[in-house]
């Protein structure tokens, strides 16, 4: 029984402090925000606290992706119609997406 108990009690005890983590990662997300918000409204792009830390708003980064199997079955039908014009079939499969830039930061050592 005793082996029981003590299951349940490591159980009860890490349920607890991933309660308190979540709690903690809702605040921590909130000052990242404020902390953001902030830097935005002052038009600034990196902040320095001496002796704690530096704050950076990174840039939007254009990520490119192609659809792999667009271009597997589209590649087998060029190769089989003997079609010369891939290059310009291929680009038209071509996507673009835009990730947001973040706030980075980065911590004395």
């Amino acid at each position: 029984m005793e082996q029981i108990t003590n299951v349940a009690a490591w159980i009860s005890e890490i349920g607890e402090i991933e309660s308190e983590i979540k709690m903690l990662e809702i605040q921590k997300q909130g000052l990242r925000e404020q902390l953001l918000a902030y830097m935005k409204s002052l038009g600034v792009t990196k902040v320095k606290a001496d002796h704690i830390g530096t704050a950076m708003i990174t840039a939007d980064k254009k990520r490119v992706t192609y659809d792999v199997d667009g271009l597997d079955s589209l590649t087998a039908q060029l190769l089989r119609d003997g079609e010369l014009h891939t290059a310009n079939a291929i680009a038209n499969l071509r996507e673009e997406k835009v990730s947001n830039g973040y706030l980075m930061i980065k911590k004395e050592k």
